[in-house]
C-alpha cells in the first residue's frame, strides 16, 4: 500500500468513526423523555395552589428534557461537521496522483 492509499484510508475510516459518533448523538437525542414529578393527590378543587405547582412541574420536566435533547443535537452537528469536512478531505486526497 502506498502512503498516498494509506492517507485515503485513514481519512475514510475517521469520517467513519465521526459519522458513527455523530448518529450516537442523534440517537441519544431522540430518547430524552421528561422525568414527571409524582402528582398532587388531592382533588383539583380541594388545592388548586398544588395542582398548579403540579403543572409547573411538568412543564420544568419537559423543559429540562428538550434542553438534554437539544444539547446533544448540537454536539451530534458539530460531528457530522467534522465528518463532512473529512470526508471531503478523503475525495480531494483520492484524486490526487
Amino acid at each position: 500500500m502506498t502512503p498516498h492509499q494509506t492517507v485515503t484510508l485513514v481519512l475514510g475510516l475517521l469520517t467513519a468513526v465521526f459519522s458513527g459518533i455523530a448518529a450516537w448523538y442523534w440517537y441519544r437525542s431522540s430518547k430524552q423523555d421528561p422525568i414527571y414529578p409524582e402528582p398532587t393527590s388531592a382533588s383539583v378543587s380541594d388545592n388548586v395552589p398544588a395542582h398548579l405547582g403540579d403543572a409547573e412541574a411538568n412543564i420544568d420536566a419537559v423543559r429540562k428534557a428538550y434542553n438534554e435533547a437539544s444539547r446533544f443535537n448540537k454536539i451530534a452537528s458539530l460531528w457530522s461537521a467534522g465528518a463532512a469536512l473529512i470526508a471531503a478531505l478523503t475525495a480531494v486526497a483520492a484524486t490526487i496522483p
